[in-house]
């Protein structure tokens, strides 16, 4: 072969080689600067999560405690203490329960984590997450709050939530907190259509509490 060629041969491999070595040394830095991120995320989430206030406890019981009994929902609500606006929070938080693999993945991590720590973790969904909304739902119209979290987590639930009783739940909390107020009302005109039957008696009988001028106008 000629030198020439040679040559040539020789300063490809070297700018192959050389490629190789840029490109490990940049996957290395990737991989670090990804790793560092995710180190991160996960600490901080841990560190907040431990710096949330422990879950209300009545009567012995975390809140989480009663929103996951298991029966019925009138059953389980006959047993749920007076609680307090401490609990309003966490309610609004369950409004939003959902089965899945995240839920059950979070319960087994949770049942497993030392008591300081389940202290400081909301209480994982063990009942169907359907009747822990609808739980929750009535938790919040026993209170009688008009927190504004608390109405606008009804209303969202009565307008979105795909199980039919928990927005009847939803409008009859509503009907107990949400008197005078414009919004809920509106809430409950649009209620008045969902294809639910049993969703549109509790809209109507929540309405004419809330807004009878509205209510008597919706007749016309």
């Amino acid at each position: 072969m000629p030198a020439c060629g040679r040559n040539v041969t020789i300063t490809n491999n070297r700018i192959a080689r050389a490629s190789g070595e840029l490109m490990t040394s940049m996957e290395r830095k990737i991989f670090g600067a990804v790793a560092t991120a995710l180190l991160t995320i996960i600490f901080g989430a841990v560190v907040w999560l431990l710096l949330q206030p422990p879950e209300p406890v009545y009567h012995g019981k975390p809140i989480g405690y009663w929103i996951n009994l298991p029966g019925n929902t009138s059953d389980a609500l006959g047993y749920f203490p007076k609680a307090d606006s401490k609990a309003i929070p966490y309610l609004v938080h369950a409004l939003r329960a959902r089965n899945g693999v995240v839920t059950k993945f979070y319960a087994g991590s949770w049942a497993k984590a030392p008591q300081w720590m389940q202290q400081h973790l909301p209480t994982p969904v063990t009942l169907d997450a359907a009747m822990v909304r609808a739980n929750a739902a009535q938790a919040l119209g026993r209170l009688g709050t008009n927190s504004p979290s608390a109405i606008s987590g009804l209303m969202r639930v009565l307008k979105e939530d795909d199980v039919s009783y928990v927005r009847v739940f939803a409008a009859e909390s509503l009907q107990d907190i949400g008197k005078g107020n414009e919004l809920v009302a509106k809430s409950m005109i649009e209620a008045l259509h969902d294809r639910a039957p049993e969703v549109r008696d509790a809209a109507s009988d929540a309405l004419w509490q809330i807004d009878p001028t509205a209510a008597k106008a919706q007749l016309k």
